[in-house]
């Protein structure tokens, strides 16, 4: 399909060239994103690393994540596991590699600095897209991909449900004392996580979680103060022991790298939780953040939105492969469905984690630290974890052959028939 007439249509409010800024100087973009190794599988399968800078992609191959109430924690990997647990890598990198990508394929149409103001449909017709520039364009199939605040969720009434966490996010790239250990760290505060990841040389990016009046009260340091507040944070014992059950050095406790200095100024974001009732409804199918927003905390956001978007690939590919309608309700129904499957679980889990490191019980506190210490030391349940992390070993369908119908070569995710494509105004 990419070498034929467009049929694929990707709208975007951004400005051509804020899309194609990379990523330069020493220091970090304040966004960064943890990739899982299924996700970066992905981004391999539609070549998106011929365009990535990989020497600004930082694998890491070990975790910790421990807190504060208590001496209970958690560590994965160790120096001999060379097989990474996730990737760090830049919010600028990857959205510069993936225009790069889309401008180099023939079968798409880029609209950018435009979006879209209405739809018109009838019962015996595709919708028409009505977009800003006053372009009209049918489509068999909408996908949303703009955000929890998708306009195109709005024109087609898609009820969703959600909550304010009533927490605000610090972002910024800080020097420590140490180079590279490839481990990313998180401690669970009573104000929230705190998570450190690493970046390239001595650098690591920080996410911190807090509660809007401590928020407010954290912002208002200026950098040696925030500094110190930080450190004091990673580094203050615990306020009670708990036993340790693991025999294996290697995932021994191991203190974090001491903070040094602000690389660049402290940004931050508010914290929600969203869900869509619907992935799909006839002609229209939601991904992404449209689709689902969850706490930061275990960094799964990104990757959940990938996952949708494999999927309805795969099933938009299935469908067109044997003749189906792509835009059907009918046909559409399996990509609900397997998405769901996928991304309930992960939000379940990250919801009940929340609520639980949420609490400053003591009985609540001394059993989750016995039972993280507990978990720490049984090997099974450790492998099962680092399998979950590693993301979905899902299959490509533009990686594969159908038999019964002859393919001069395998379709792609970014030839997707008919499609609109609206991605998230930045």
């Amino acid at each position: 399909l990419r070498n034929r007439e467009k049929k694929v249509m990707l709208v975007d409010e951004n400005k051509d060239e804020k899309l194609k800024i990379s990523p330069s100087g020493p220091f970090a973009d304040h966004r960064v994103l943890s990739i899982t190794p299924g996700s970066y599988r992905f981004f391999n399968s539609v070549g998106l690393l011929n365009y990535l800078d990989l020497s600004r992609v930082t694998p890491f191959e070990k975790m910790q994540v421990w807190e504060k109430t208590g001496s209970g924690y958690f560590r994965m990997g160790s120096q001999t596991d060379k097989n990474p647990l996730g990737f760090i890598i830049e919010n600028n990198n990857m959205q510069s590699s993936f225009h790069r990508l889309l401008s180099a394929q023939n079968g798409i149409e880029c609209r950018y600095e435009d979006r879209i103001v209405d739809i018109s449909k009838s019962s015996d017709s595709f919708p028409t897209v009505i977009l800003k520039s006053g372009k009209r364009v049918q489509a068999r199939l909408l996908v949303s991909a703009e955000g929890a605040n998708s306009t195109l969720k709005k024109l087609i009434y898609t009820p969703s449900y959600g909550w304010d966490y009533e927490q605000k996010g610090i972002v910024c790239t800080v020097k420590t004392n140490q180079h590279n250990l490839r481990t990313a760290w998180q401690r669970f505060l009573p104000s929230g996580p705190l998570a450190l990841l690493p970046l390239w040389d001595e650098y690591y990016s920080i996410v911190w979680s807090l509660e809007n009046d401590l928020f407010n009260e954290v912002m208002a340091l200026d950098d040696a103060q925030f500094v110190d507040r930080l450190n004091r944070e990673l580094h203050e014992k615990s306020s009670f022991e708990v036993p340790s059950f693991t025999t294996n050095e290697s995932q021994a406790f191991q203190h974090p790298p001491l903070v040094t200095g602000l690389a660049n100024k402290r940004l931050n974001f508010p914290f929600r939780f969203l869900n869509v009732q619907n992935y799909v409804s006839d002609r229209f199918a939601v991904i992404g953040d449209s689709a689902h927003v969850i706490h930061p905390m275990a960094g799964q956001g990104l990757n959940m939105g990938l996952s949708d978007a494999i999927l309805l690939a795969n099933n938009i590919i299935d469908n067109w492969r044997v003749g189906h309608d792509i835009g059907s309700t009918t046909f559409l129904a399996d990509y609900e469905y397997q998405a769901k499957k996928s991304n309930y679980p992960i939000m379940i889990a990250i919801e009940a984690l929340k609520r639980i490191y949420s609490t400053d019980n003591t009985v609540i506190s001394l059993a989750r630290n016995i039972g993280v210490s507990i978990f720490h030391g049984l090997n099974p349940l450790q492998d099962l974890t680092k399998t979950i992390a590693e993301g979905d070993r899902v299959s490509f369908a533009w990686e594969t052959e159908l038999s019964l119908i002859h393919i001069s070569e395998p379709t792609r995710l970014l030839s997707i028939s008919y499609a609109v494509f609206c991605l998230k105004k930045k």
